[in-house]
């Protein structure tokens, strides 16, 4: 802090060459290094229709001259236009309302004077020492709805499956990412597939059964869809029958034999079928 007088001297010049000055009374004028300790917090995000009352906390302000000072709370919709909602107070903190969207707030600090020492009179700014705190956000983002997905379906064999199809969520930003999953299990655990960020996924042929959730993320909301799977039954191997054989007069011929096969379900409906020819023409037996 620096203290300078300051005072104005005039000068009159006479005809004869001398010259008459006189001074005026001086004024004291206080250089201050500026106000300091002026922040506040915090800043929150909140994944909701709307926040909670938040406590907004600020710590005590100098500016090595002054021993009173005076905190307007300023609240913004943008971040860059602001108006006061508590005003002239020595409070230092604010408590905010139920919020409802992403809310801006600041304080403004001053250094102020009380002329009648506490009595009616409210204390009042004095200068041009505004100055102003750092801006925190409450952030409020609604959830993410409709993260729905479909394609359960069922492939024999090492197939190419059907496309994996996901629904155009809503809420949160409106700028929404995309991850896909994978697991082994209906139980998890589930993990990213590379490459997989669209809305859409298009899986490869699998080798055994899967499972596929979708992740969408949107600002600091997140949501998790629910499960489709891909089930894959393995090709029916060792379908294999002897017997063939010449046959001489009527009768019964001998039966035909063949083994259990293997792969599908396990379980198996036997068909069987006869042709004259062996080549076409099949039909039930």
């Amino acid at each position: 802090t620096t203290a300078r007088c300051y005072q104005r001297v005039a000068t009159v010049c006479q005809i004869n060459g001398s010259s008459i000055s006189a001074a005026s009374n001086s004024n004291q004028v206080v250089l201050t290094s500026g106000i300091s300790g002026n922040t506040v917090a915090s800043s929150a995000n909140f994944c909701a229709t709307s926040a909670p009352p938040q406590s907004l906390t600020g710590g005590a302000v100098t500016d090595g001259t002054h021993t009173d000072y005076l905190y307007d709370w300023q609240v913004s919709t943008d971040g860059v236009n602001f108006t006061t909602v508590q005003s002239s107070s020595t409070l230092l903190n604010y408590t905010t309302g139920t919020l409802s969207a992403t809310t801006y707030y600041r304080r403004k600090t001053c250094p102020a004077v009380d002329n009648d020492l506490g009595g009616p009179a409210p204390p009042f700014c004095i200068g041009s020492c505004d100055n102003y705190s750092n801006i925190i956000t409450i952030g409020v983002t609604t959830p993410i709805t409709g993260n729905t997905i479909i394609g359960t379906q069922t492939v024999c064999g090492i197939t190419d499956p059907s496309i994996l199809t996901g629904s155009l969520p809503g809420g949160g930003t409106g700028t929404y990412v995309y991850q896909w999953q994978q697991s082994a299990s209906a139980g998890g655990p589930f993990t990213d597939i590379f490459g997989a960020n669209s809305q859409s996924y298009d899986p490869p042929s699998l080798t055994a059964t899967t499972y596929y959730q979708r992740v969408i993320t949107s600002g600091v909301c997140s949501s998790t869809s629910g499960i489709v799977s891909v089930t894959v039954v393995p090709d029916i191997t060792g379908n294999t029958i002897s017997g063939g054989q010449a046959y001489c007069g009527a009768g019964d011929a001998p039966a035909f034999t063949a083994p259990v096969p293997s792969g599908g379900t396990g379980v198996f409906t036997y068909l069987w079928e006869q042709s004259a020819t062996g080549v076409g023409g099949w039909s039930p037996a």
